[in-house]
């Protein structure tokens, strides 16, 4: 879970100064980033998605060929 810290607390931690973090919210950035990281996070879900069919295929192809033998 996200912890709450403080501006200047953030600002140290990505060194950048409280104004300049500041701005970045004022102007957008911040609001860009976290479209990006949702955006991100619906791809991956995507992905784990599409990798699971694909794994249960190819168990269910080997399986089937194996039976086959």
């Amino acid at each position: 879970m996200n912890q709450l810290q403080t501006v200047g607390a953030v600002s140290k931690n990505l060194g950048v100064s409280s104004r300049t973090l500041r701005y970045y919210e004022q102007i957008g950035v911040i609001e860009i980033f976290e479209r990006n990281i949702s955006e991100l996070d619906e791809q991956i879900t995507a992905l784990v998605t599409v990798k699971s069919i694909l794994g249960n295929l190819v168990t269910e192809l080997h399986e089937k060929a194996n039976m086959r033998l």
